[in-house]
C-alpha cells in the first residue's frame, strides 16, 4: 500500500495572486448561499475551516516521507533544519495558471515540482491523506507523467465555469463543446481529482477483502465518486470532509475531523 496527499492552499489578498483570491472568494460565496438556502449552518463553519483556492497532489519521496509534521513526526530531525526552517519532501503535481496567478509564478499548465518549492508558507496550506494499492498508485503517477509530457497549458476557459451560471454554459456548449472546458487542458482541482480517482478506482478493483476495505474512505470515494473533475478546490475539500476524510495542518495537527 502507498499513500498520497491532496494539499489545499489558503489564499491571501496580500500575496498578489488576485485570480486565486477571486476563485476562493467567489466559490466560498456560492457555497455559503447554498448552505443558507438549505439552512445547513454546520456547513458554513466547515466552509470557513476549509477555505481554499488551489490544490496540489503530493506524492512522498522514495522513503515515504512528506516532510514537516504528520508521518514524519518521529523523524523531526529530517524535517526541521538547523536554522529552524521546515523541510518538505516528495513532489507536487497540479496544473498552474502561470503568471495569471501571480507575477512570481513560472510556467503554465501541468507541472511537477519539488514540495520544498511549493510549501514556502506552510501555514497557508492544509492536507488530507489517502492510502491506495501499489497498482493504483502506479496507475495514477504514470498517467500524471503522461499529462506532464503532453502539457497543453492551463485551461483558462475552465475558470469561467466558476463564474458563469450553469444553464448558460450548457446552452453555449451545444454550439461550442469546449466552452468552459478545454478537453486538452486542466485546472488544478480538475487534474488532482481526476488522477486521485484513478488511484481510488484501481485500488477498489484490487480489493481482496471488501468487508474490511469498505470502511476506508478511499473505497467510499471510488464507489460513490464524491469528487469529480468540475469541482472547485473548496467544494472538493468540503465533499471529502462530509464523507469521513480528516484534514490536517502541515505540522500534522488535526485541522478538521471528517464527518459522515
Amino acid at each position: 500500500m502507498k499513500k498520497f496527499r491532496l494539499d489545499f492552499y489558503i489564499p491571501d489578498i496580500k500575496d498578489g495572486s488576485h485570480v486565486d483570491d477571486a476563485i476562493g472568494n467567489y466559490t466560498l460565496l456560492l457555497n455559503r448561499i447554498g448552505s443558507v438556502a438549505t439552512l445547513d449552518f454546520d456547513r458554513l463553519k466547515v466552509l470557513k475551516r476549509l477555505y481554499s483556492s488551489h490544490v496540489e497532489l503530493h506524492t512522498p519521496d522514495e522513503n515515504g516521507y512528506y516532510g514537516f509534521g504528520g508521518v514524519n513526526r518521529i523523524k523531526q530531525s529530517r524535517c526541521v533544519g538547523t536554522n529552524g526552517n521546515v523541510r518538505f519532501y516528495g513532489n507536487c503535481w497540479t496544473s498552474t495558471m502561470g503568471q495569471l496567478g501571480g507575477k512570481d509564478r513560472k510556467g503554465s499548465g501541468v507541472c511537477c515540482r519539488p514540495a520544498s518549492e511549493v510549501f514556502k508558507n506552510p501555514e497557508r496550506w492544509f492536507y488530507c491523506e489517502f492510502e491506495v494499492s501499489d497498482f493504483g498508485y502506479k496507475q495514477m503517477t504514470d498517467m500524471m507523467q503522461v499529462e506532464l509530457e503532453a502539457n497543453k497549458g492551463y485551461d483558462k476557459s475552465m475558470i469561467a465555469r466558476f463564474f458563469v451560471p450553469m444553464p448558460i454554459i450548457r446552452i453555449v456548449q451545444k454550439i461550442k463543446p469546449n466552452f468552459c472546458n478545454d478537453k486538452l487542458k486542466w485546472i488544478c482541482s480538475e487534474f488532482c481529482n481526476h488522477h486521485a480517482l484513478i488511484a481510488f478506482q484501481y485500488s477498489k478493483m484490487q480489493s481482496i477483502d471488501p468487508v474490511i476495505y469498505k470502511d476506508n474512505p478511499t473505497y467510499q470515494i471510488a464507489v460513490q465518486k464524491i469528487i469529480n473533475d468540475t469541482m472547485s478546490p473548496l467544494l472538493s475539500a468540503t465533499s471529502l470532509h462530509y464523507h469521513g476524510v480528516d484534514f490536517y495542518n502541515m505540522d500534522g495537527s488535526l485541522l478538521l475531523a471528517g464527518k459522515k
